[in-house]
C-alpha cells in the first residue's frame, strides 16, 4: 500500500473517531443560479453556471474536474464528497447538463473532497445528484496533498534502496481571482517530485562529503583589501529573482515589472510562513492576499507564486518558468509590481497591480 493510501486510511478513520461534527449539518440554504467567468490552464474565460450562497459560488464539481481533465467520482460507504484522482484522465470531458432551477433549497453540509488520496473536509451540498464545492476548497485539498507528497518524497530521499520516488509528478490545482477582469483562473500545476527527491539526495551526499573534508589551514597574511584575495560577494537572492524575471518578461514581450518594497516586506513575512504551512492558504485560515491588506497594499489584480527546496534564485525561476499557473503569473499582463520574499528554502513571489 503507498503512502498516500495509509495516510488517507488514518485521515478518514480520525474523522470517523471524532466525527460528531464531521458531516454535521449546517443548515437549509438557498442556492441561487449564478454565472462564473472561469479560466482553465491559461484558456479564454468562459461562463460556467454554478450557485451562490451567502456571498460564495459553489461550482459542480465535474466542471472543474473535467475542463482539468482529472478523473472524479463520488465518495462510497454513504459519506458525503467526492474523489479526485488528477493523474488519472476524466472518463468523459462532454459538457455538463444545463443548470435550469432559479434556485433551490439545498442542505449544506461538511463532506469529503478526497484529492489523490488525502482526504480534505469542506463545505459542499449535493443537488441533482451532483457534488458543489468552492473552488477554493479544490486548491486548498490540492496543497495538502502535495504537502503529503513532499513528506514521503523526503522520507524516500532518506532511503538509499530506493533509486527514484513514486510517484515521479504530483499534479496539483492552483486558483487564483483576477479581480480586474472579475475572472478566476483555475490552472493544472504540476510538481516534479522526482527532481525534489534528487536535491534532497544530492544534498545529503553533499552535507555527507563536507563532514568529511579535513579543515583547510588558515591563511595569515591575507590581505583584506586586496579584492583578489576576496571570494565575489553573490548576487542577493531577491535581486536575482526580480532580473529574472523581468528577463523573461522581455523575453515574451511584456512590461518589465517594479520591485515595491512594500509588497517585498508582505513577500517576506508570507516565506517564513510557509515554515508552518506550505500552502496559499495562510496559517490563520486566510487567503494569501490577506497579507497585501495588512500593509495596506491597494490593488486591482494580485497573484501567487510559491515554491519550497530550491537553492537559488536560477534553480525556482526554472522550477516555476516550467510551471504553467506559475509562468501565467510572471509573464501576466495584469501586472505591473513585484514583491519577492526568501527564507531558508522558502521562496515567494506576490504581483498586484
Amino acid at each position: 500500500m503507498k503512502i498516500k493510501n495509509i495516510v488517507a486510511v488514518t485521515m478518514i478513520a480520525a474523522m470517523a473517531l471524532t466525527g460528531t461534527t464531521a458531516f454535521g449539518a449546517d443548515g437549509l440554504k438557498t442556492a441561487v443560479l449564478n454565472d462564473a467567468q472561469i479560466s482553465f490552464n491559461g484558456g479564454t474565460p468562459q461562463t460556467i453556471q454554478c450557485y451562490m450562497i451567502d456571498g460564495y459560488n459553489y461550482i459542480r464539481a465535474r466542471d472543474v474536474t473535467n475542463n482539468l481533465n482529472m478523473y472524479v467520482t463520488q465518495v462510497q460507504d454513504g459519506n458525503a464528497g467526492i474523489v479526485v484522482q488528477p493523474n488519472m484522465a476524466a472518463y468523459s470531458v462532454k459538457p455538463t447538463e444545463k443548470l435550469t432551477k432559479q434556485s433551490a433549497a439545498v442542505h449544506v453540509q461538511k463532506g469529503l473532497l478526497v484529492y489523490d488520496a488525502i482526504p480534505f473536509e469542506a463545505e459542499c451540498f449535493l443537488l441533482d445528484n451532483r457534488f458543489y464545492f468552492k473552488l477554493s476548497d479544490f486548491q486548498k485539498a490540492s496543497d495538502i496533498s502535495r504537502d503529503v507528497s513532499l513528506v514521503w518524497v523526503a522520507t524516500e530521499a532518506a532511503d538509499q534502496g530506493i533509486q527514484e520516488p513514486y510517484p515521479n509528478i504530483y499534479y496539483g490545482m492552483e486558483v487564483s481571482w483576477d479581480a480586474e477582469n472579475r475572472v478566476v483562473h483555475v490552472d493544472r500545476v504540476n510538481t516534479d517530485l522526482k527532481k525534489v527527491f534528487d536535491d534532497i539526495r544530492g544534498n545529503q551526499s553533499q552535507e555527507n562529503e563536507e563532514m568529511q573534508k579535513p579543515e583547510e589551514p588558515k591563511q595569515e597574511n591575507q590581505n583584506p583589501q586586496n579584492p583578489e584575495s576576496q571570494e565575489t560577494v553573490k548576487e542577493d537572492s531577491v535581486e536575482a529573482v526580480f532580473r529574472l524575471v523581468n528577463q523573461e518578461r522581455k523575453a515574451n514581450g511584456r512590461r518589465e515589472l517594479v520591485l515595491d518594497p512594500t509588497l517585498c516586506e508582505a513577500a517576506q513575512v508570507r516565506a517564513s510562513e510557509l515554515d508552518t504551512l506550505f500552502s496559499h492558504t495562510r496559517p490563520n485560515g486566510e487567503s494569501c492576499f490577506a497579507i497585501l491588506d495588512e500593509y495596506g497594499l491597494r490593488y486591482s489584480s494580485a497573484g501567487e507564486n510559491i515554491a519550497k527546496g530550491q537553492r537559488d534564485a536560477e534553480e525556482v525561476m526554472d522550477s516555476w518558468m516550467n510551471s504553467e499557473g506559475h509562468r501565467n503569473n510572471i509573464l501576466s499582463s495584469d501586472f505591473t509590481k513585484i514583491g519577492i520574499g526568501h527564507t531558508g528554502d522558502n521562496w515567494v513571489q506576490l504581483f498586484m497591480k
